[in-house]
């Protein structure tokens, strides 16, 4: 290409306005693209840490079920706008995706498996609770299911009218108090329950 095209291309070849991102960093200028796996990718790390338990005694918690497309892309996308109420929207989606095709048999048999008792009306949040109560103390089990009880919160509130915001619900999570922003509290609530899924998985193996 002759100099003369490349100054043409160069000019409509600019980087967006604001501060250089670390993966465009690493990308670009130091050529090390990072690992920058997609939401979708990030759920599926969720389950296999969650499941790593079950795993190590041949057991299954989850049914197989990916992800509708529509799904796929709203909680790809993410937060269209600046109201609050998408994150309700969306944190149904996730909870469709992570919570939901949790099976409840696999929890009962670990449980009976390490003789800890449970209610049989409990759902799989609940036994996971018995399942780390039995590992740590009620204060350390609260904390790590805290973006947990946070999703199923706002699955709650994108469905019924219930009492307070939803930026009072992340601040009892954890969120930093402030300007409330809805992208940064979305990565929050993805980052929170990648997060805790690991340091779950890892407790009860």
């Amino acid at each position: 290409v002759c100099s003369s095209d490349l100054l043409h291309w160069a000019a409509y070849s600019v980087l967006p306005e604001g501060e250089i991102c670390h993966e465009l960093f690493e990308t670009r200028m130091q050529q090390r693209p990072p690992a920058s796996p997609n939401i979708i990718q990030v759920i599926e790390s969720m389950k296999q840490a969650l499941a790593r338990p079950f795993n190590s005694v041949g057991s299954v918690l989850f049914k197989d079920r990916p992800p509708a497309e529509r799904e796929h892309m709203q909680v790809t996308v993410g937060p269209l706008g600046d109201e609050p109420s998408e994150l309700a929207t969306l944190a149904q989606v996730i909870h469709k995706l992570l919570i939901e095709p949790m099976m409840v048999a696999p929890l009962r048999e670990l449980l009976a498996r390490r003789e800890i008792a449970f209610d049989e009306k409990m759902k799989p949040v609940a036994l996971f609770r018995r399942l780390l109560s039995d590992r740590l103390d009620s204060v350390s089990t609260d904390e790590l299911l805290r973006s947990i009880e946070l999703l199923n919160s706002l699955r709650v509130r994108s469905a019924h009218t219930v009492s307070g915001t939803v930026e009072e619900e992340f601040q009892r999570a954890g969120m930093t108090p402030g300007p409330f922003d809805v992208r940064a509290a979305y990565a929050f609530l993805v980052d929170s329950l990648a997060a805790a899924s690991e340091q779950i998985g890892s407790v009860l193996v």
